[in-house]
This record gives C-alpha cells, sequence and structure tokens, in this order.
C-alpha cells in the first residue's frame, strides 16, 4: 500500500511493504525448501497465509495436508539429495 498523507505544504509518500514481502516472502522460501514446483507454489503460499490468519483456516489446512502428503510420497519413492533438489528447482 502506497499513500500520500495530507501533511500540508508538501506530500510525503509512505510504503507499508511489509504487507507486501513481510509475510509472503518467507513462506515462498519454505515453500522452495519442502520442494514445492513453482507452479503450486503460489497455491501453497496462499494456503499458508490463510492457514495463519485467514477465514478458511480449515480449507487451507486440508489443501496443505494433501500437498505434504502428495510431496512425501514422491520423496518416498524418490529419494533425492539436497543438491539434487536444488538442482530442480534453481
Amino acid at each position: 500500500m502506497i499513500a500520500a498523507p495530507d501533511t500540508g505544504a508538501a506530500k510525503v509518500w509512505l510504503a507499508d511493504l511489509s504487507a507486501q514481502y513481510g509475510r509472503p516472502l518467507p513462506l515462498m522460501v519454505a515453500g522452495h525448501l519442502f520442494g514445492i514446483s513453482i507452479g503450486r507454489g503460489d497455491d501453497l503460499v496462499m494456503d499458508l497465509w490463510r492457514l495463519l490468519d485467514g477465514p478458511d483456516s480449515g480449507g487451507a489446512f486440508q489443501r496443505l495436508y494433501a500437498t505434504f502428503l502428495e510431496l512425501a510420497t514422491v520423496e518416498r519413492r524418490r529419494p533425492a539429495t539436497r543438491q539434487e533438489r536444488g538442482a530442480e528447482h534453481g
């Protein structure tokens, strides 16, 4: 959010970057560390956000549980080293 409050003679522009980056960036990093594909990363970030403080936290939990269960199933079938996972997503 960017706003220019009325301060009289000069306008001072303020930007609230915490809403844009303060929560989404750590959630995006968490998704990357878990090995979530970029295509599913946005959904993961939104569901993690909803789980923390959204009205649909129950539905978000169910979707996250299904996502992580699927990820664990794939990893059990094809275990990879940390370097291999990083090379796939980097």
